[in-house]
């Protein structure tokens, strides 16, 4: 009898013989045919079958391999009493591709530590444990079932779906396993052709674990935390404390870590706004323990948010979002940085998305396909894995636990999936003082070797690369991505997953049971489609972002820096220096300057994200690495004081003019308000938006009502079109809705004016600028009317004498490049527009002119003639 390699079974073991150029396998499983030993699971573990004598690999060429994958998709047979027949070289492929396709451990769970297993091995078959479910009328496990090269165990198997939904008279889920099978096929494929590789071997580097030794360090904290403390950690990584670190006793430890001792156990407590830990290699974390500040008491809201980076680049984040009156709470889902799936506005599917901020109404994600639009959703159209919205969820998680242990302060926020050099600790509100109580990592195991140079024998010692593998790697909903993952992380391959008995979370909580759907609902009916589309081209059209943080915001926060104005201005955190700040604002700032790529590439970029704003938000949300500025803007949205600048902005029969600009350039804006109300510091307006377009001969105007709130936090108003109110339609326009900030202005003599500007959230368009009008009261005036003062008269304001200061005339020159940066977008974006409208004018003139053509040729009675394309190629049209 030959023993083979297993490759997809390893379980299995197989007699072979030979016959016409393949290897004919019958295969059996018995208990007794697997290793005893097993490894801990480091990268990719596991048990393997005893290697045996195989047939030589032959070279497997690409499109034999996506050809292989069909067959062994589609062709295999439910179940089989006879032999396989499998090719080696097949066998050797199909085993290299499934230990590329992982599922990291925080997303795994054991099936068997939540529910006895259903089948035993001996009895029943391989893999009892990792096949699909058939309901409660069919047995769980057929025996002899081959999983295929797209995982069935993680992505399903569409066949026992539909046969199962036929059984039942139902198709409920069949779609959803066709597209989540369609989407692993996709992505597979895409690996295959562009980063597989087959005398490639995956291999395991070698690692190791540590943490950070606090007990060493001395008590009592007046010297502070020294820059270099790394004891504990691995050989051969060093950290870097960056900020204002301190030691400080601790005794309520850390659960986890408490070792019994009388002695407090050391803590370290990060003073400032913003700390870092850097270290000299990439590492995985593998713990992170923090808890809020203790001298909070319970007065409160306290938020410190988690960026880990590599190479400057943010890999993954998380939040701690402490409230004092509500007391320690169990850790909630839908945090930033978790796994979702978001419906687009778009064309109002399901997508996989990464959550990046938390809103009252909804959250900023990042889309896993790098999508740039519409990346504000509401909470009742983001899904956990299971299926669940995140707004049920709020509603069911995240309560004070109901046991009589009150869960703890201490809370891990690692994510333990991706190498890292550097950890941001950001304090964006609230008290500083959040304290460390534990910190572990995992990197690849140090081994001093010798470098020799040429001509110098001395050894050197250099410290290992970050050894990484790019592979499939399978995240919860399920969704497959292509993956650069460290050595240093765990993961469990596809045949880990079928041998431990491990399951994707949210995969046994089928998305169908709480109501997930890919599509939205046909609210519109049969007779309202050509409606329903309108609406909905009008809604892809428009800029879905938040408000959160704006072109406008960032200017107006620059402006609250300036100091000696007489007015609120918002003070810089702990820790945090104007150097500091200056640097990153230039650093930003200079990264959204067009002229700095070539013109094709700017081109790229306008047409890619359609709008200035969502360039500034992907640059602000995670692409550039600005924690001053996060923390700085966070701090001004909610000072108290600066919020007092927007009230009393508004009143009743109050007039507002300015300008819009869109791609027909520079437009005559005006803002009547027609209502006015406040209720619990909750302004609510209503107003009349007007928009006049002179031309050469002649002039459009539009007139429709829009509302909207006026929200404290950052001073922004959001006035939204109310739907059919237009009072004056110009044909072949839409209503469009205004995102600003409220200020007032800075120039002399322009006391009591008020500035609302911001931008329009439609593609195509950018940004408006309204100022209010004064109204100028004689002393004779009893009835309190009197004359609009001058709008005019720009040239001649002056700005005030502290414009002169180094500090305020710093941050007044970088926000004035970023209006040139945004002068430039608008050049860009009306160059691409009139390239495409120049195309489309092209290809309407050929077919007037072919038009015309048919017309004459008719008209002179003649039956055929002969064109010449372009190419030189002759044409006989023939009239009927």
């Amino acid at each position: 009898m030959t023993v083979f390699s297993c490759g997809m079974l390893p379980e299995l073991r197989c007699r072979g013989s030979a016959g016409a150029g393949e290897e004919r396998l019958a295969c059996e499983c018995h208990a007794g045919d697997l290793d005893d030993a097993r490894r801990p699971p480091l990268h990719f573990p596991g048990p393997r079958c005893r290697p045996g004598r195989a047939s030589r690999p032959r070279r497997v060429s690409i499109r034999s391999a996506l050809g292989l994958s069909v067959v062994v998709v589609s062709g295999l047979p439910a179940s089989s009493q006879a032999a396989l027949s499998i090719s080696s070289g097949y066998e050797t492929f199909l085993m290299q591709i499934r230990q590329r396709i992982v599922c990291a451990e925080d997303d795994v769970f054991d099936e068997a530590s939540h529910k006895p297993p259903p089948c035993d091995s001996m009895k029943d078959g391989p893999f009892c444990r990792g096949l699909p479910e058939l309901g409660d009328s069919a047995g769980r496990h057929r025996p002899f079932t081959l999983d295929s090269i797209v995982p069935q165990h993680l992505f399903g198997d569409p066949r026992t779906t539909m046969e199962l939904s036929g059984s039942q008279g139902s198709n409920a889920g069949v779609e959803a396993d066709t597209t989540v099978n369609k989407q692993a096929t996709a992505v597979l494929n895409q690996f295959l052709e562009e980063f597989y590789k087959p005398k490639e071997l995956l291999t395991k580097a070698p690692s190791s674990e540590g943490r950070l030794d606090f007990s060493r360090l001395p008590l009592g904290g007046a010297r502070g935390l020294s820059r270099t403390f790394s004891q504990g950690l691995p050989a051969g990584v060093l950290a870097s404390w960056i900020g204002a670190w301190q030691v400080l006793p601790e005794a309520d430890s850390p659960p986890q870590v408490s070792s019994g001792r009388k002695r407090p156990r050391p803590v370290i407590r990060l003073n400032g706004a913003i700390g870092s830990i850097r270290f000299s290699r990439p590492v995985v974390l593998r713990s992170l323990v923090v808890q809020p500040p203790h001298h909070v008491g319970s007065v409160g809201s306290h938020r410190l948010w988690i960026r880990a980076r590599k190479a400057g680049q943010e890999v993954w984040r998380h939040e701690y979002h402490f409230d004092a009156a509500e007391g320690p709470r169990s850790p909630t889902r839908c945090l930033p940085g978790d796994q979702v799936m978001g419906r687009w506005a778009g064309d109002g599917r399901l997508y996989s998305a990464r959550l990046l901020m938390s809103h009252d109404q909804g959250a900023t994600v990042m889309w896993l396909d790098k999508d740039p639009s519409n990346r504000f959703v509401p909470w009742d159209q983001i899904f956990l894995p299971g299926g669940m919205t995140c707004k049920a969820a709020f509603k069911e998680g995240g309560s004070t636990s109901s046991s009589s242990v009150p869960p703890s302060l201490w809370r891990d926020l690692a994510r333990r999936t991706r190498s890292i050099d550097e950890l941001s600790f950001l304090v964006s509100s609230g008290a500083e003082g959040w304290l460390l109580g534990e910190l572990g990592i995992a990197a690849v195991r140090w081994q001093p070797h010798e470098v020799t140079a040429a001509g110098d024998s001395e050894e050197a010692i250099s410290p290992p690369a970050d050894t990484s593998s790019r592979v499939v790697q399978v995240l919860p909903g399920p969704h497959a991505s292509i993956e650069d993952i460290s050595h240093a992380a765990v993961f469990y391959h596809a045949d880990d997953m079928l041998e431990r008995g491990y399951r994707l979370s949210g995969w046994s909580s089928r998305p169908e049971s709480h109501g997930f759907q890919d599509t939205l609902p046909d609210a519109a009916g049969d007779e309202d489609v050509s409606s329903a589309e309108q609406s909905k081209g009008e809604a892809s059209a428009k800029l879905l972002s938040s408000t959160f943080r704006s072109v406008q915001g960032l200017k107006q926060m620059m402006r609250g820096l300036y100091e000696g104005t007489g007015r609120p201005m918002v003070r810089l955190p702990p820790h945090v220096s104007q150097t500091r700040v200056l640097a990153d604002l230039d650093h930003f700032v200079t990264s959204m300057d067009l002229t700095r790529s070539d013109k094709s590439i700017q081109e790229k970029i306008v047409k890619k994200y359609g709008h200035f704003e969502s360039f500034f938000a992907e640059l602000w949300d995670w692409r550039n690495p600005v924690d001053s500025l996060q923390v700085v803007y966070e701090r001004w949205r909610r000072d108290p004081e600066i919020q007092q600048e927007a009230v009393g902005a508004f009143h009743r029969d109050q007039a507002w003019e300015g300008s819009y600009y869109c791609t027909q350039g520079r437009t005559k804006l005006n803002l009547d308000i027609t209502e006015w109300s406040s209720i619990d510091g909750q302004e609510s307006i209503r107003a009349d938006l007007t928009f006049t377009i002179v031309k050469k001969k002649s002039t459009v105007s539009g007139r429709y009502e829009v509302a909207g709130k006026l929200e404290p936090i950052g001073r922004t108003l959001i006035l939204e079109p109310i739907p059919d109110s237009w009072k004056e339609q110009p044909k072949n326009f839409v209503m469009v809705g205004l995102q600003g900030v409220v200020s007032s202005m800075d120039e002399v003599g322009a006391t009591g004016r008020r500035v609302f500007a911001g931008t329009v959230p439609i593609f195509g368009c950018d940004s408006f600028e309204l100022v209010s009008q004064v109204i100028e009261v004689t002393p004779g005036d009893v009835e309190g009317k009197g004359k609009v003062a001058d709008a005019g008269a720009s040239a001649e304001r002056q700005l005030p004498a502290w414009f002169n200061t180094p500090w305020n005339g710093a941050l007044a020159r970088l926000s004035q490049r970023l209006d040139a940066n945004r002068q430039k977008w608008r050049q860009v974006l009306q160059q691409v527009v009139r390239e495409k409208s120049t195309k489309k004018g092209g290809e309407s003139s050929t077919q007037d002119q072919v038009s015309k053509l048919l017309q004459a040729a008719k008209s002179a009675g003649v039956l055929s003639f002969e064109m010449t394309t372009q190419d030189g190629e002759e044409i006989v049209v023939k009239i009927r």
